[in-house]
């Protein structure tokens, strides 16, 4: 399991800096497609353990990657699409939103861990996955949104 974690965090930190080489817009499309990534990741992850462990060990450093770039591109799709005198608030909301999430997370965890383990990390991935393809179709349909704060070095 300590392997798991470790090469997640590798990947977060190799994601983390390779963002800028990778990202040059940030889009809440993009950010959507990160997120419908990464829960696709999560969903194949426990498939994988059945078939060959080993693939596990890719999935987790892959998954620490695109994680990194679902984190940098969320902070900065904030920053992009909330006006300046709205930065608190907008963080602000942001913060207490998903701290909070984390802190229900081991609850609902818990309870679909009643399920069987699984079941239960296929039905949470498979949430992400929705969330991303949810956004992601939102954002298609409506493509008049447009970043507030824009300067000439937004391509960051």
């Amino acid at each position: 399991m300590s392997y798991i974690f470790s090469l997640m965090a590798v990947g977060t930190i190799v994601g983390g800096l390779l963002y800028h080489k990778i990202i040059f817009k940030i889009t809440s499309l993009k950010l959507m497609v990160f997120w419908l990534l990464y829960g696709v990741i999560l969903f194949v992850m426990p498939l994988a353990a059945e078939l060959y462990l080993k693939l596990i060990l890719v999935l987790a450093f892959v998954l620490g990657f695109i994680g990194a770039l679902v984190d940098i591109s969320l902070v900065s799709a904030i920053q992009l699409y909330s006006r300046r005198e709205d930065f608190g608030k907008s963080f602000g909301t942001f913060s207490t939103l998903a701290n909070s999430a984390e802190a229900v997370s081991g609850f609902i965890a818990g309870l679909f861990a009643l399920v069987g383990l699984l079941s239960s990390f296929l039905a949470m991935s498979a949430f992400i996955i929705s969330t991303g393809m949810i956004g992601v179709v939102k954002i298609k349909k409506n493509k008049e949104l447009t970043p507030l704060n824009t300067t000439v070095d937004d391509d960051h």
